[in-house]
């Protein structure tokens, strides 16, 4: 289950193995202030970026997310690379 996914793939994890289990609403949730600021990896700085692809680099591969190799690389993504 992919965070950017989380509803989605939840549910149907819920589905497969027949579990009735529901998520609270987004609204709901702790970090659901949405008149804040959040931090995210374009405010991260080459040395902070560095020491994340490193310190998660087995994650990133396992999980197939794409590690931030500059700054403000255009073409990277939030999105996870689905291996089947």
């Amino acid at each position: 289950v992919h965070y950017e996914n989380l509803s989605s793939e939840f549910y149907a994890l819920m589905k497969k193995y027949n579990i009735v289990v529901t998520l609270p609403p987004k609204d709901k949730g702790v970090y659901s202030d949405g008149n804040e600021a959040r931090l995210s990896y374009q405010d991260l700085d080459p040395e902070a970026i560095e020491l994340v692809n490193e310190f998660a680099k087995v994650d990133f591969e396992k999980f197939g997310y794409q590690m931030v190799e500059e700054k403000f690389d255009e073409n990277y993504s939030l999105e996870a690379k689905v291996v089947e």
